[in-house]
């Protein structure tokens, strides 16, 4: 027995009429934001294929290393402000003409 059917979801998308493009946005947000774990792990793995080289090059390349998870950290503190920003918005948005 599906409980949840097809009228439903139409429903409630009909409430968000006029924010598609927010909630397009959202998602490709949230998108990006999933995407960045893969990228933290293949320099994860980076940083452990460092143990095996020479300590004139571990300084190097852990520098670059760092960086680039300095970089990583602060892109998605970013994007996970505005996916909430945007998803809280259109919730209110929808709460609101549900209400009323």
């Amino acid at each position: 027995m599906n409980v949840y059917n097809k009228n439903t979801y139409s429903r409630v998308f009909s409430y968000a009429r006029g924010h598609e493009v927010l909630f397009i946005l959202g998602v490709l947000i949230s998108g990006m934001l999933g995407a960045i774990y893969p990228v933290f792990s293949i320099y994860l793995a980076s940083v452990l294929q460092l143990m095996l080289v020479k300590p004139k090059d571990f300084l190097e390349q852990s520098d670059t290393n760092s960086l680039a998870f300095l970089i990583l950290g602060i892109i998605g503190f970013f994007l996970s402000i505005v996916q909430n920003i945007i998803f809280t918005f259109i919730g209110e948005k929808i709460t609101h003409r549900i209400r009323s």
